[in-house]
């Protein structure tokens, strides 16, 4: 998966949550254990929504931008 995106109108009604069930029942189905996504750290709504989710903030890349890369572990 390269990049997911919600437009506003789709924003605060939950599908971002049932994106994120949908790609984790995919990659458990596929022995994926954990995953990573990148965002800038000026994306404070979807930073509050990896947070709540369970994402913790693994590093900071400053190439070509300033991203913040984020990990979730979700088992098998």
């Amino acid at each position: 998966m390269n990049l997911v995106y919600l437009i506003p109108v789709y924003r605060g009604k939950g599908y971002a949550h049932l994106l994120t069930d949908y790609a984790e029942a995919f990659f458990r189905s596929h022995g994926v254990e954990s995953y990573q996504l990148r965002d800038s750290p000026s994306n404070a709504r979807a930073i509050a929504f990896y947070e709540k989710a369970g994402f913790q903030k693994n590093k900071e890349v400053t190439q070509p931008h300033v991203l913040w890369c984020y990990t979730k572990t979700i088992g098998r």
